[in-house]
């Protein structure tokens, strides 16, 4: 998902500003409102997002493509995918009695149903179960490392080793999102940007510019040799 870009500057050690610590107070939020990602193709997508307060509602592309967001609550309980008025994919959230991310279930026409059920370990790593079809298809261990996805791991085989900047992630105050940032499959950042990701047989790698208060305006991200940017704009 694009908002969820999933996500370097040479000053990663500056002082936060007094408007940094405003947004940790959450006293301002800021909300990317704007999104503009140039594909390898070099097609240019524009998406603007709404909120009810810091709430997703929903996000339109001038590609005829949407996404809209369902809450309960403060949490994240479905996200629909539309092209034009046709729902493409559903993926529904459900919770366990901490407010944890239980189950993911994501839904598409004509394909079988794929589900990921979440256990919490006491060690703090995560153990994801995935299934197709009512049929588990494979099991994988997420680890963290102050408060990011640091890895994850199918066996013996590492899938996912990710690096990350100390800024700003773009959604980083979009309520529920810091929720259903990662999966077995990957991870966009909870509080900070994915600059790599090393993958068995692929690299992942972004580049960033960032404004006054340490979020993104530009990113640059390299999947092997193919090159998509993106420009972001906050409200």
């Amino acid at each position: 998902m694009a908002l969820v870009l999933a996500s370097c500057s040479s000053d990663d050690s500056a002082t936060p500003t007094t408007e940094e610590i405003l947004v940790d107070d959450q006293v301002n939020l800021v909300l990317v409102k704007k999104i503009i990602e140039t594909t390898p193709d070099n097609e240019i997508i524009k998406s603007l997002l709404t909120y009810n307060e810091n709430r997703l509602v929903k996000s339109v592309s001038d590609d005829d493509t949407s996404e809209k967001f369902t809450y309960t609550g403060d949490l994240i309980t479905k996200i629909e995918y539309f092209e034009g008025a046709v729902v493409t994919q559903t993926d529904t959230y459900a919770y366990n009695a901490d407010g944890k991310l239980a189950t993911h279930i994501r839904s598409e026409p004509s394909e079988p149903e794929s589900r990921e059920t979440y256990v919490y370990n006491a060690d703090g790593t995560i153990t994801a179960t995935m299934s197709s079809g009512g049929v588990v298809s494979a099991t994988a261990k997420i680890i963290f490392e102050n408060g990011e996805v640091k890895r994850i791991e199918r066996g013996a085989v590492i899938t996912h080793s990710f690096t990350y900047d100390n800024r700003n992630n773009p959604t980083k105050e979009v309520l529920g999102l810091d929720k259903i940032s990662y999966s077995a499959n990957g991870s966009d950042g909870i509080l900070h940007n994915v600059v790599k990701d090393e993958m068995p047989g692929n690299l992942f790698v972004v580049s960033f510019e960032y404004n006054g208060s340490n979020y993104p305006t530009k990113a640059t991200e390299t999947y092997n040799t193919d090159v998509t940017k993106y420009q972001y704009f906050y409200e």
